[in-house]
């Protein structure tokens, strides 16, 4: 049912991947690995949230590229994390 590698490209289109989620517009999934170039892109993944216009999730980092980005999370792992808080970005 789930696909390791997935490519969509289209208007609210949806990615069901290998522990990867997306909802948006020309949205790119590749493992864990999350590429999302689209308006009010929605990306749950390997311990990853990202909500906001032009974003990239590589992994466990998280790098905002472009404007009006408005709120954008990375959920770090516990185990490589430890108790620290997951960085949130405001833009």
């Amino acid at each position: 049912m789930a696909h390791q590698w997935s490519l969509v490209i289209g208007r609210w289109s949806l990615v069901i991947g290998r522990w990867s989620l997306v909802v948006g517009r020309w949205s790119l999934v590749v493992g864990h690995w999350s590429l999302v170039v689209g308006h009010w892109s929605l990306v749950v993944g390997h311990w990853s949230l990202v909500a906001g216009h032009w974003s990239l999730v590589v992994g466990y980092s998280l790098l905002l590229v472009g404007r009006r980005s408005r709120v954008s999370c990375c959920l770090w792992c516990p185990d490589l994390a430890g108790p620290s808080r997951p960085p949130i970005f405001r833009n």
